[in-house]
């Protein structure tokens, strides 16, 4: 039998006989959050050698374990896979899987269950956040970049199951295989809505990726239907993924799954949700709780006929394999002195480093494209001149901007360490976003009211006189969630507003508002974690925001911090400020953080004073309301339409009736602190110019899909008053006449670079024959490289009006 023990909370002994028989099994251990890595390893070690002495085969357990975020108790907490994203930095991705595999080790954990490569579409779904992007390319390249990382391999290739796991790295768990981001209505337990030229061209592309490219070991099935069968019994799709280099990986069922097949009236009883399971090459089944498993019934569904044993061999095979790639048979038991490797000065460093590229700045001063210098530097609020606020009030307004006035919070630095307890610090929780576990003994998750205290406190210690020191105020201001404790936070938030020199309102969502799993206390029904039908600020925020705006003095700016889980609007449809999205008009500035991790807010107030340049883009397109949800906004998923316009490569050819098609932010946008141009932009061909190729022929010149096809140097030149990071994009249009409807442009390649002040430097893009490729029609649905003239826009969004535009024909 094959059974995963799930949330055994105090890793009790007494249930172990149950499973003895489970000699390839293995155990989760993220609901162990309240020991310390000492404990926790203790009681890895105690359940290791029980299995080990008494079961029948004497094989050992393999650990699992949530590592989007940390690897366990008293590791550190990264930011979510959403601001990995924002920053646009595949050398990051790779430092970051690379950092919590060395912890996830320390641990006793051989198997981490990230990346999390799902396209989440539709910014109504409460679990966007652990995600990269929307966008497969950006998706793609992250993935691989995270695995290569957790795993070990290079840019050349993947260290793949059939080989052994270096010293120091974890298997790769994605998830969720697939079409998890594309659920019907936003509702992260709904059907997947998609047809199967888009699930397998788009959706599939990051799967086929970090297979390929990284040697992905194993992967968790997602928990919907698509085409009307659940995805986690879909034989037909894990042919798909086992034909693209999977066979040898294992996968494993969501929470409690296999089990569900029973509710989704698929299966009559256990013995047959095990068979629909197993045959569709769900080599693990994910115990939830401490409810039963399908899984103890595979032996009942062998004899009824309903499994060929040779398929449970082929499962077994691929279990076992990764527990002697992990090295599980030499080394059972981990010494105690590994967890050196926990917290470790260069893996809390690059935490803030990864939090701060992730960081993308909206909105500085008057409106303004990303070209064109203000007229005045004072124009822009950001980055803050701390001296000339001395003697001066600073007002920090939000519920996500300190701990003070939190509903149920008390004074104990245990309720501002453990997320998962009731009474912990939303604004501290909210910068982890998601997280099983705690951070370190004596770490504290500081809120942007600590960070700017401590730091103005410093300063003040260098005034001459009292007079000259800054002073920094917070007030709460508003509630997240509308069920929350109704006490009347606004009057004092107002109050400091009247006052201040310059105002902060740091808001977003909780970790309810944008979450995963089962709200019964949602206030309306039984919600999934944080699935939203409004993008606009929840609760009673976007009214505290509008009045804050109104009390404020004539001259004070107002900077908007966004803690978020997903795209923003701003009063999206007019309720409170009178005009669609009014309050982003009468804001300042808009920084948008996502999820920081622990060292969020130190980051966040390094952008604000200058410290560190603003780097990050949109991972995302921002619609301006709701309805535009699935619109053309996206690239990459917006189909040319015959009848729009005479250029088939425009998105945004026409309108809705009473509003324009355009996002409100676009998929790659981003400020800086300093200004860049492009001025020139060349592209160099890397495959011979026989223009009467074949597509085979050009897949067999390109030799692999990581052969670089072209480069494109694009000549960028910083124009503004100080150094910063460019993020160079380059969109295409594929050729007519490949028996199919393709995009009207997507993502093919990107780079991230530094151009100091006054600098001209050449950035090159590789463009690869992954990146290129793309599905041929059914039934064939094979992914080429297809000959033809591609055209190419160079620019620092999806939606640049100065973009270059150039082509390359293959």
């Amino acid at each position: 039998d094959q059974v995963q023990l799930f949330s055994v909370h105090d890793l009790d002994p007494s249930i172990y006989p149950r499973f003895k028989r489970t000699s390839v099994g293995a155990q989760k251990m993220a609901h162990f959050g309240a020991t310390s890595p000492q404990s926790l390893l203790l009681a890895r070690n105690i359940e290791q050698e029980f299995f080990i002495m008494n079961s029948r085969l004497k094989i050992p357990v393999s650990f699992h374990q949530e590592t989007i975020t940390t690897a366990g108790p008293g590791a550190t907490n990264f930011p979510m896979h959403i601001t990995v994203g924002a920053s646009w930095n595949t050398t990051l991705a790779q430092s970051l899987g690379s950092a919590i595999a060395l912890e996830a080790h320390a641990l006793g954990i051989d198997a981490g269950y990230s990346p999390e490569i799902n396209l989440y579409t539709d910014p109504r779904h409460g679990r966007g956040q652990e995600a990269f992007s929307e966008d497969p390319f950006l998706t793609a390249e992250l993935g691989v970049a995270w695995v290569l990382g957790q795993q070990g391999g290079t840019a050349d290739g993947g260290i793949g199951p059939q080989h052994y796991l270096p010293e120091g790295k974890i298997a790769s768990v994605g998830k969720h295989f697939m079409g998890f981001g594309a659920s019907q209505g936003g509702l992260g337990e709904g059907p997947a809505t998609v047809d199967e030229y888009t699930l397998r061209d788009v959706y599939m592309r990051p799967w086929e990726a970090v297979v390929q490219r990284a040697g992905l070991r194993a992967a968790m099935r997602s928990h919907q239907a698509w085409n009307h069968w659940p995805l986690h019994a879909h034989k037909y799709l894990a042919d798909i993924i086992n034909k693209a280099g999977f066979n040898d990986s294992w996968s494993i069922s969501d929470c409690g799954d296999i089990m569900a097949l029973m509710k989704f009236e698929v299966a009559g009883d256990e013995t047959q949700a095990a068979a629909l399971g197993l045959n569709a090459s769900v080599d693990m089944e994910n115990r939830c709780g401490t409810t039963n498993t399908a899984y103890e019934h595979l032996i009942e569904a062998i004899h009824a006929g309903q499994i060929d044993e040779a398929t449970l061999n082929i499962s077994v095979a691929r279990v076992l394999r990764h527990k002697f790639a992990a090295g599980l048979f030499d080394k059972p038991y981990v010494d105690e002195s590994e967890l050196e490797n926990l917290r470790i000065p260069s893996t809390l460093s690059l935490a803030q480093e990864a939090a701060a590229q992730g960081i993308v700045l909206l909105k500085n001063g008057p409106p303004r494209d990303n070209h064109t210098l203000p007229s005045r530097s004072r124009d822009a609020p950001l980055p803050i001149d701390l001296p000339s606020y001395a003697g001066k009030l600073i007002a920090v307004i939000g519920p996500l901007g300190g701990c003070q006035d939190n509903p149920g919070f008390g004074d104990s630095n245990i309720s501002r360490r453990y997320c998962t307890l009731e009474g912990a610090c939303e604004a501290s929780c909210a910068l982890l976003g998601k997280t099983f576990q705690p951070i370190g003994d004596g770490a504290l998750v500081p809120t942007l009211w600590d960070v700017m205290h401590n730091a103005v406190s410093l300063l003040g210690r260098d005034q001459s006189s009292e007079r000259g020191k800054i002073t920094v105020e917070y007030a709460r201001g508003a509630h997240i969630d509308p069920s929350s404790n109704t006490t009347n936070f606004i009057r004092p938030a107002l109050k400091l507003a009247a006052r201040a020199d310059l105002i902060i309102m740091v808001m977003g969502d909780n970790v309810h508002s944008a979450a995963e799993g089962f709200r019964p206390g949602a206030p309306h029904g039984h919600g999934n974690g944080g699935d939203r039908d409004s993008l606009d600020l929840p609760g009673n925020q976007q009214r505290l925001m509008h009045r804050v705006l109104r009390v404020r003095r004539k001259g004070v700016p107002a900077v908007a911090v966004l803690i978020n889980g997903r795209p923003v609007t701003f009063d999206a449809y007019g309720t409170i400020s009178g005009t669609p999205n009014g309050l982003l008009s009468e804001l300042d500035a808009v920084v948008a953080t996502y999820r920081g991790g622990e060292f969020g807010s130190a980051a966040l107030w390094d952008v604000l004073t200058g410290t560190t340049q603003p780097s990050g883009r949109l991972p995302q397109s921002w619609p301006r309301k709701v309805g535009q949800v699935g619109g053309p906004s996206s690239p990459g998923m917006h189909q040319v339409v015959g009848n729009w316009a005479d250029d088939a490569a425009q998105q945004f050819v026409i309108g809705y009736y009473y509003s324009d098609a355009t996002p409100l932010f676009p998929f790659g946008f981003g400020l800086s602190y300093t200004f860049f141009t492009y001025r020139s932009v060349f592209v160099k061909h890397k495959l011979s110019s026989d223009s009467m190729r074949s597509n085979d022929d050009l897949l067999h010149e390109a030799k692999s899909l990581n052969a670089v096809v072209a480069q494109v140097d694009v000549s960028v030149v910083n124009i503004g008053e100080r150094g910063g990071y460019t993020v160079v994009q380059v969109y295409a249009h594929d050729p007519k006449n490949v028996g199919v409807v393709r995009y009207n442009r997507r993502l093919v390649g990107f780079a991230k670079e530094y151009v100091g002040f006054g600098e001209t430097c050449v950035v090159t893009v590789d463009l690869t024959a992954d990146a290129l490729a793309f599905l041929s029609p059914p039934p064939a649905y094979e992914r080429k490289l297809h000959s033809g003239r591609y055209r190419l826009f160079v620019g620092q969004s999806a939606n640049d009006d100065q973009e270059i535009e150039t082509h390359l024909k293959l």
